[in-house]
Order: structure tokens, then C-alpha cells, then sequence
């Protein structure tokens, strides 16, 4: 278990050096989304641990005593939280890549996506401006 831990964290400060890499670690967008994967990371953590404790299958006593099997309630909420940690490590990649910055005179990289954010917004046909 420790050493899986030890792999997160791995994991974790190599999307922090990327970030320093390319100048975004203090981007809000890249803090918002990478406190969100930690806080992922933690949650598939405590559901392996429970899984590991309790098992795979779980048994419920139904109609007359009989017990029916059932797969555990929290295999199905590790892969929902393991797809969803996979989706925010896309993104925290995508955050880095497309905010570093490739042309030194260009120092507002936040006004450069909100610009982007604006032209996909009115494609998709959503009048609402952002202020």
C-alpha cells in the first residue's frame, strides 16, 4: 500500500515540475484543477483500502433467509472515481500545455483562454457574456 502511495506521489510532483517547466504552477487554473486531483488521488486510496479490508463480494439476506451475492459498492465507485482522476490528470495536461508559454512577450496566457473561452462559447450558440 505504501509503496502505491509512494508511486501517487510520484506522479503528483512530476505534474508539478511540468508545470514550473512551462510557468504555470501558480496558474489558477492549474492550482484549482490539481487540488482537485489530490483530493481524487485520496478518495481512490480510502475505497482501494476499503476494498482490501472487505472484499470484493458482499452477501444481503433476502426473502425466507436466503443470501444473494453481490459485488461490492465500492468497486463500482473506484472505477467511477478512477475515470474521473484519469479525465483530471487529461486536463491538468491539457491546462499545462496549452497555458505555457511560447512566446515570451505574451505574459497574460489567462486572457488568451478567456478569449478562446468566449469564441467556443458563442459557437455553441450560449449568449450569455462573461464579465
Amino acid at each position: 500500500m505504501e509503496a502505491n502511495m509512494a508511486k501517487v506521489d510520484a506522479q503528483a510532483k512530476r505534474f508539478v515540475t511540468l508545470a514550473k517547466k512551462y510557468g504555470v504552477e501558480k496558474n489558477f487554473l492549474f492550482t484549482t484543477t490539481f487540488e482537485h486531483y489530490l483530493m481524487q488521488l485520496n478518495i481512490l486510496n480510502d475505497l482501494k483500502k476499503v476494498i482490501e479490508n472487505e472484499g470484493i463480494l458482499v452477501t444481503k439476506e433476502y426473502v425466507k433467509g436466503r443470501e444473494n451475492i453481490y459485488v461490492h459498492p465500492a468497486v463500482a465507485e473506484y472505477h467511477k472515481a478512477a475515470d474521473g482522476c484519469n479525465k483530471t490528470a487529461s486536463l491538468l495536461m491539457n491546462i499545462v500545455l496549452k497555458m505555457k508559454s511560447d512566446d515570451k512577450k505574451d505574459k497574460n496566457n489567462i486572457e488568451k483562454f478567456l478569449d478562446e473561452f468566449k469564441k467556443n462559447k458563442k459557437r455553441a450558440g450560449d449568449t450569455d457574456e462573461l464579465s
